[in-house]
């Protein structure tokens, strides 16, 4: 299966409120595509409105690194 799939269905739980099966989707994602920013900062705040503070603040780390080097990537 391929990452992005389970991004979209991280996204469409987190619409509707589903913060455990949106977290269960992104951490699938993130399993076959650990080097993708927007699971890592996405995960930061699923983590962080699940109460998940250690595990918020390793995704913050995660999207924060990631997001650097994407950057420099595309310019």
């Amino acid at each position: 299966a391929h990452a992005t799939v389970f991004v979209q269905l991280g996204r469409a739980h987190t619409m509707n409120k589903n913060t455990k099966d949106a977290i269960d989707a992104l951490e699938r994602a993130n399993s076959i595509n650990p080097f993708d920013p927007t699971v890592h900062c996405t995960l930061k705040d699923l983590y962080q409105s699940a109460g998940k503070e250690e595990e918020a603040k390793l995704e913050q780390d995660h999207c924060r690194i990631l997001a650097a080097g994407k950057s420099k990537i595309t310019q």
